[in-house]
């Protein structure tokens, strides 16, 4: 895993699922996560984002089904973790993903609460 060197999009797949894709003329990179985060806020609500597009590193939590989550579920978690990262994961391919970590995430030795209220 390493920081994401390109620009992204968000694109709604035909399910009306939105993925962040890889884009050359993409709006959003590395370098202005809090603007893609803004620009997320000012969707509909019940929009849902497809769980490949963000890792959440959060210890003691289980991981999230593979099903997608509506914005406001994942707009949620990103005001519970301590650092938002635009990285590309290479596993089962090559994408870029948002990765949101709380304290030193699933591998560190800090257990941090993880509990989100909508």
């Amino acid at each position: 895993m390493s920081e994401y060197e390109g620009n992204v999009s968000l694109v709604a797949n035909k399910e009306g699922v939105l993925e962040i894709k890889p884009r050359v003329d993409g709006r959003w990179n590395s370098g202005n996560v809090t603007e893609l985060l803004r620009e997320m806020a000012k969707l509909p609500k019940d929009l849902r984002i497809s769980n490949w597009s963000f890792w959440l590193d959060v210890a003691d939590m289980p991981d999230l089904d593979k099903k997608p989550i509506k914005v406001v579920q994942f707009l949620a978690y990103t005001k519970t973790v301590d650092k938002i990262e635009l990285v590309l994961v290479k596993r089962p391919f090559p994408q870029p993903k948002l990765k949101l970590t709380k304290g030193e995430g699933k591998g560190g030795k800090r257990a941090t609460s993880s509990r989100v209220i909508l």
